[in-house]
């Protein structure tokens, strides 16, 4: 096992006190890697991509771990990180060096981790490591599908198997059952992979309370305001992310085309049908329920 960013020399800080870390999880082409790599730009902020991308988080990501669960590995490593220090030998891919903006969690300002994988573990990760912030991020999921059908994510990242693993995830989950009934429909490709987003992300309300998500098209609207009320409980100084919107911050995948594009992305037909299959998501937003 190799460990990196394993700091030498006197620290600037107790060495008992665990460092500051924001989780940051939406589903994938919600725009987390553009509101992550705003957040890199804050002299006061580290910012680490995606650290689960190739782990047993990513492999069961459509699986809910049960909060007595043991994974020793995501343990040891999450307790590591809170400590200061990264085990490379956990990471499996070189996507967390390639696109973090630090090697190692700093001891002073904020370490924001941005994920994809963790809808299903989120309240697994909030049981033993209450001292992580684990908050959402919210984009409309028309939206979300509209760019992964653009960009053929649909059938590479959220295909068949995909698609299989939620439905025992959903026959097996109380809080998942508004999505029942469609489970016995013959969907089309692209209703699948909208009720894979929809059952994971309302999954992922039920552990976050409804004023900790940041939303996607309001950031777009409001840069400096979203992301000031984001960071301000964590206290970071107010910084000028705005000149920073217009870079392509995307990883994988094409530019975005605009945020409205999945309105004329879809016929009326296929919007009429996957206004039902969202409808138990917003409903649980709009009420509320996306709160502990």
């Amino acid at each position: 096992m190799q460990r990196v960013g394993v700091h030498e020399g006197p620290w600037p800080f107790d060495i008992g006190r665990q460092v500051k870390i924001l989780l940051l999880n939406g589903f994938d082409r919600c725009g987390s890697s553009l509101i992550g790599g705003l957040l890199a730009q804050h002299p006061d902020a580290a910012y680490f991509f995606q650290p689960f991308n190739r782990t047993e988080v990513h492999d069961s990501q459509h699986r809910i771990w049960a909060e007595d669960e043991e994974h020793p590995a995501t343990e040891k490593f999450l307790s590591e990180f809170l400590e200061g220090e990264v085990d490379d030998g956990f990471l499996g891919a070189d996507l967390f060096r390639k696109h973090s903006s630090a090697h190692a969690p700093r001891p002073e300002g904020l370490n924001v981790i941005k994920e994809t994988k963790v809808h299903f573990k989120a309240a697994w990760i909030q049981r033993r490591f209450p001292a992580m912030e684990v908050r959402g991020i919210w984009r409309d999921p028309r939206g979300i599908l509209c760019s992964l059908l653009r960009n053929d994510f649909a059938t590479s990242w959220y295909g068949k198997p995909a698609f299989d693993a939620i439905a025992a995830t959903v026959r097996s989950t109380p809080e998942l059952d508004a999505y029942l009934p469609m489970l016995d429909e013959r969907l089309e490709p692209y209703e699948e992979v909208a009720l894979v987003i929809a059952a994971r992300t309302h999954y992922f309300a039920q552990s976050i309370p409804r004023n900790d998500w940041t939303c996607y098209e309001e950031l777009l609207l409001d840069c400096n305001g979203v992301l000031g009320d984001l960071i301000q409980p964590f206290g970071l100084a107010p910084f000028d992310f705005e000149p920073h919107l217009c870079r392509d911050h995307n990883v994988s995948g094409s530019p975005s085309l605009g945020q409205d594009l999945w309105r004329t992305y879809f016929s009326a037909q296929q919007l009429k049908r996957l206004d039902r299959i969202f409808e138990p998501l917003e409903l649980c937003r709009s009420e509320g329920l996306v709160s502990r």
